[in-house]
């Protein structure tokens, strides 16, 4: 096959990119064109939150109680049919017959919008074959509106920890800090920084309390926290130390610590977020500020289990 040259190609290839830029004046059409389009059907677009989808599909249940199957079939299930197909609406019947008991479907064609004035018409029919029927059928229960969609979507959320659990937790602290810095207070220190991390009690301590380490030791290399001590108690870690940095820096070494070094699935959910405290007299008012759930996503999850089975059983 011969060499084409470059002057060829553009001589004998067209596609729609070439016949949109050698045609500008279509271009801009289409585009303009494809704009008022799209701004028209934004505008007429449907707008509720729960559009009207209209049902096309009842349910006709008939009874004949203890009757064999194929007698419901003949004399209930096969009338039923025929009455429904009187309508010049209907797209499609279907029918299941037990012993004592016939379900006729009956199915609108798509085009249909105003689908209960043709039930309604249906409904009538069947009222009417309802005398024609042997003794002891029915009465036909024709339901209309069985098809309707109907969703309700339950939250289960949990409020914030109360002042009387913050209360508690904050004087837990401030007593381990007033033990850890008793003896450095005796020496004139006064410029002490406690970074605190709550954890649920489904947290092993010991599990937290490795893993605090390791960040204390990168902070004290990295110059953060200088002559560091571990405080710990129930349900919480931290570390007592002297810092150059404030409230705003620390957090952001914090952050930095856990986006660098730390997985997300290291993170408990259940945590609150680490809380800096100079004064021990103020471990209250930080607390507030970092206050966690109240109940764990574990007890969420039970309360909404516990919904749903309550729900089956209604």
């Amino acid at each position: 096959m011969a060499h084409k040259t470059d002057n060829w190609l553009i001589e004998h290839t067209h596609n729609t990119a070439r016949f949109f830029t050698e045609n500008r004046h279509i271009s801009w059409m289409v585009l303009a064109a494809t704009v008022i389009w799209g701004i028209f059907g934004y505008f007429n677009m449907p707008q509720r939150k729960d559009p009207d989808i209209p049902v096309r599909v009842a349910v006709a249940i008939c009874s004949w109680p203890g009757v064999a199957t194929e007698k419901v079939e003949q004399l209930v299930t096969r009338k039923i049919e025929e009455k429904m197909a009187e309508n010049i609406t209907v797209k499609k019947i279907e029918s299941t017959t037990r012993v004592g008991v016939s379900f006729v479907y009956v199915t609108l064609q798509d085009n249909i919008e105003e689908t209960g004035k043709q039930f309604d018409d249906i409904k009538l029919k069947l009222d009417d074959l309802q005398n024609s029927l042997p003794d002891g059928v029915g009465p036909i229960n024709f339901i209309k509106d069985f098809g309707s969609t109907a969703a309700l979507m339950l939250t289960v959320a949990s409020p914030k920890i109360g002042e009387v659990e913050i209360s508690l937790r904050a004087k837990a602290v401030q007593r381990a800090l007033e033990q850890a810095r008793a003896p450095l207070y005796a020496n004139g220190a006064n410029d002490r920084t406690t970074i605190i991390y709550w954890f649920p009690p489904s947290v092993e301590q010991d599990l937290a309390k490795r893993r605090f380490e390791a960040f204390v030791r990168l902070a004290q290399n990295e110059g953060v926290v200088r002559d560091p001590r571990l405080i710990e108690g129930s349900g919480f870690i931290g570390v007592d130390g002297i810092s150059d940095y404030d409230d705003a820096k620390m957090h952001a070494y914090i952050q930095h610590y856990v986006k660098d070094h730390l997985r997300s699935a290291e993170l408990h959910p259940d945590g609150w977020p680490p809380v800096v405290i100079r004064n021990a007299q103020e471990a209250e008012a930080k607390f507030a500020e970092a206050v966690g759930d109240k109940y764990t996503y574990r007890e969420l999850d039970d309360f909404t289990e516990l919904i749903k089975r309550t729900m089956q059983t209604i």
